[in-house]
């Protein structure tokens, strides 16, 4: 679910994400704006008001806390200022994070073209095993070719 920060900095590790939904009214079928506020986790004390976030749902942290931070889509003024402020805090935010899942795909790629490049290795190995095996070897000696030109 995305929302926003509205309240951050009162509870520790602890900020009050709004997640807003439209519904068709019953009567005047028009789209009403209603508006569900959530306790959600935040490990590491980075989130600041105005912030856009995703979350998502966890084991229950506390009594009305069922969400956890997820990653930061959009850092509202107050968060612009901490990052400033503390730049060796590892923020979650969107960028970062698509940053890492590209990294991790590029090693794992490498990991299965290092595993490929050994398993042909391997074949070319036991290919040359085979040829080497199929290739006969004659030795003539004196005393058999005098055996056979008798």
């Amino acid at each position: 679910m995305v929302g926003k920060v509205t309240k951050s900095g009162v509870m520790n590790k602890t900020v009050t994400v709004s997640v807003d939904r439209m519904v068709r009214h019953d009567r005047t079928h028009k789209m009403i704006r209603r508006t569900t506020k959530f306790l959600t986790h935040d490990p590491r004390n980075v989130l600041r008001t105005e912030d856009v976030i995703r979350i998502k749902s966890c084991p229950r942290k506390s009594h009305k806390k069922y969400f956890e931070l997820d990653v930061i889509l959009k850092r509202g003024w107050d968060g612009l200022e901490f990052d400033r402020l503390h730049p060796n805090k590892n923020v979650p935010l969107l960028e970062r994070v698509k940053e890492q899942q590209k990294q991790q795909k590029q090693a794992e790629k490498a990991a299965v073209v290092a595993a490929a490049a050994v398993e042909i290795a391997k074949k070319k190995g036991k290919e040359e095993q085979v040829k080497k095996e199929e290739v006969p070897l004659t030795i003539e000696t004196p005393s058999t070719s005098s055996a056979v030109s008798s």
